[in-house]
C-alpha cells in the first residue's frame, strides 16, 4: 500500500507531465484524435473584414512609413526618405490583410 507522501508526488509527476513542465520525454501525449477534417482559407472579404493596410520599409536602414489604409502614404514616405537618404534605393513593402477559414 502506498504512503500519502508517494501518492502524492506521483500525483505531482503526473501533472507536470501534463501541463508540459518538465522534460520533452516525459510529457503525455494526446489520446486520440476526434476526427480529421479538410480546412479552407482565403482572404476575408467579408463586410466586417479588416481592411488591408500597407507600409514601406528601408532595407537599407530599418526605418518604416507608419501603416495605413492608402499605399500611397508608403510611396510618399520613400520619396521623403530617399531625399534624406539619398544612398537608400532598396525598400520592402509590408502588406496586411484578413485570412478567413472553414471547415468543409
Amino acid at each position: 500500500m502506498e504512503t500519502a507522501e508517494e501518492t502524492s508526488a506521483k500525483v505531482s509527476k503526473r501533472a507536470a507531465r501534463t501541463h508540459g513542465q518538465g522534460p520533452e520525454e516525459e510529457r503525455t501525449p494526446p489520446r486520440a484524435v476526434i476526427r480529421h477534417a479538410d480546412w479552407t482559407v482565403q482572404p476575408d472579404h467579408e463586410p466586417d473584414a479588416k481592411p488591408h493596410t500597407y507600409a514601406q520599409e528601408c532595407d537599407l536602414c530599418g526605418e518604416g512609413s507608419t501603416r495605413s489604409t492608402d499605399q500611397e502614404v508608403g510611396t510618399l514616405w520613400i520619396l521623403e526618405h530617399v531625399r534624406t537618404n539619398p544612398s537608400h534605393h532598396s525598400y520592402t513593402q509590408i502588406v496586411k490583410r484578413t485570412f478567413r477559414t472553414w471547415m468543409r
